[in-house]
């Protein structure tokens, strides 16, 4: 059975992050991070305005063309690939009108370019409401390309963005959500160093979605982690991993799982983004409904607790 079906994952999430001797030490979730004084306001798609970074890929025109479909006034698609983002822009402008999309072309590892896209974006369409974050790689035998795009890149996009839709700066809040994917939460053995970077792109979503963060720019910061997805990416993963060893594991670990389509992950999106809070967690797998991952949190765990509970 693959690691990644619902209820072998299911059964990982109740594992603790560490058998520690004081058992009132792990509580289920952290005021922090779901706490009931961060707002469950619904967040409309109508009107707004979307950048999606990494816009040209299969996931990121999905997201783009469901968004539109959905009420969003304009979409703004920042991505390095020309040829590709300039295409998915023809189309969507054929489908929706000629002001509803544009393209940037843009290195998301550069805080420059990305910073001149976002005000490019906010001149041109008149400010900025929400951010996907969905430009990634998917290549352990590039894995030095791969941390600078998947992690460099998400910061990078993640700060800017926050930065110009801020209520306490020039914006009036909004929201980010940083795609990763279902290794974000379960690790693969046959890609050790995608699993690195997925689970810091959770990681940061969860920390930079606190909420003393909200509270302060009224943006909530969400992940979002979709299960096997049908991207070229995904199928080209088997040769693309760290030596023929990590891709019979790879192989191993996806064998029987359901493949869902980029439109499917998109519309999932859209029903997460209306009601997630800031810091939240969502999976999507199996062509099923989004669900939230709650985490342990090990709230007053020392050294000296750790060991004891090792011992």
């Amino acid at each position: 059975m693959s690691i990644f079906s619902r209820r072998i994952f299911s059964n990982l999430c109740k594992l603790p992050i560490l058998q520690v001797a004081n058992r009132s030490l792990i509580k289920e979730t952290n005021f922090r991070y779901f706490s009931e004084d961060i707002p469950n306001e619904k967040f409309e798609l109508a009107d707004k305005v979307a950048v999606i970074v990494g816009g040209a890929g299969e996931i990121g025109y999905s997201i783009a063309h469901t968004f539109l479909r959905n009420g969003v006034n304009n979409v703004s698609i920042l991505d390095k690939d020309v040829t590709k983002g300039e295409e998915a822009v023809d189309k969507l402008v054929q489908k929706f009108g000629n002001s509803k999309a544009i393209f940037y072309e843009t290195e998301i590892t550069d805080s420059k370019n990305v910073d001149a896209a976002l005000r490019n974006t906010i001149l041109h369409l008149n400010g900025i409401d929400i951010v996907v974050n969905c430009a990634g790689i998917f290549n352990d035998s590039k894995w030095e390309e791969q941390i600078q795009t998947n992690m460099i890149g998400t910061v990078v996009t993640t700060l800017l963005g926050l930065q110009h839709m801020s209520s306490s700066g020039p914006g009036h809040g909004g929201i980010v959500v940083n795609v990763a994917s279902i290794m974000g939460v379960i690790p693969s053995l046959g890609y050790p160093l995608h699993t690195m970077t997925q689970y810091g792109i959770v990681g940061f979503s969860r920390a930079l979605g606190c909420s003393d963060q909200y509270n302060r720019t009224k943006v909530k910061i969400v992940g979002y982690c979709p299960g096997p997805t049908d991207t070229k990416l995904f199928r080209d993963a088997a040769n693309n991993s760290i030596n023929p060893n990590f891709s019979t594991e790879f192989l191993q670990e996806i064998d029987g799982c359901v493949v869902q389509k980029p439109e499917k992950v998109a519309e999932g999106l859209c029903l997460v983004m209306e009601t997630a809070k800031s810091g939240s967690i969502w999976v999507a797998e199996n062509n099923d409904t989004p669900y939230e991952v709650r985490f342990p949190e090990v709230t007053a765990v020392n050294a000296k607790t750790s060991q004891a509970a090792i011992n």
